[in-house]
């Protein structure tokens, strides 16, 4: 298997292992941390994915949110950060317009049918990032506004 360019700073590498041996350390955080630095050791995302017995799209997954980190971002935030999918990335203007789309919950219809139109209309109504936005992130924006509806 292809060995992995990724680099940890000594202070990263320094912090992580504190992280990952430290007996207070939550499970998932240790988790994050040992990716982190076996990437750095050079093992393939695969490879650490068995050692580590993790889901294999996890390592990659967490490699990148290091490389990609906010600059002066502290680790511990990084490792530490809950991981909120599909909301994280789409726009207020764009969940209100998919909740539009949607219509009134009583009429709506299937959420396959509503990730179907939000799939075909997106980029016309100029949300590009919603062209491949998951069933699953459908069905939280809907709720999130019919909850907000309600109240």
């Amino acid at each position: 298997m292809p060995r992995t360019e990724f680099h940890l700073t000594p202070e990263d590498r320094e912090q992580l292992t504190y992280v990952a041996k430290a007996i207070t350390t939550v499970e998932r955080e240790r988790t994050r941390a040992m990716i982190l630095l076996l990437a750095d050791e050079g093992l393939s995302p695969r490879e650490i994915a068995d050692q580590l017995n993790v889901a294999y799209d996890i390592v990659p997954r967490w490699m990148r949110r290091y490389e990609n980190r906010a600059p002066g971002a502290s680790l511990l935030t990084v490792i530490r950060a809950k991981e909120i999918k599909g909301k994280r990335d789409i726009s207020e203007e764009a969940r209100n317009w998919v909740w539009e789309i949607a219509g009134p919950k009583e009429t709506r219809g299937t959420i396959q049918t509503v990730l179907e139109r939000v799939h075909a209309e997106a980029e016309e109504a100029g949300f590009p990032r919603l062209k491949t936005v998951s069933w699953n992130s459908i069905c939280l924006i809907l709720k999130e506004k019919d909850s907000q509806v309600r109240n």
